[in-house]
């Protein structure tokens, strides 16, 4: 028989996934039952961690990345010409 673990963790839900706000000991896989209880007023905000950090730098840093960048070309056309080469 399995031992049996009863504990209170807060949560945030959004977009379909429970965020835990605090650390669970609990090992990877293992299924738990959820007991939902609303502890804040349902229009509080909650923002989501951005997806890629921003990461502020320097202006100087910028412009040196200015030389790496190709600059001119002719997008359409090689979007046409790599497409069209493959439909022959």
């Amino acid at each position: 028989m399995s031992r049996q673990l009863h504990t209170n963790v807060r949560a945030i839900y959004h977009a379909g996934v429970f965020t835990l706000l605090e650390p669970v000991a609990l090992p990877d896989g293992a299924q738990v039952q959820l007991d939902v209880r609303l502890t804040e007023p349902a229009k509080a905000q909650y923002k989501p961690p951005p997806v890629h950090p921003n990461t502020f730098v320097s202006a100087t840093t910028l412009d040196a990345l200015t030389g790496v960048v190709a600059t001119g070309g002719d997008a359409l056309g090689d979007t046409e010409a790599l497409y069209d080469s493959e439909r022959d």
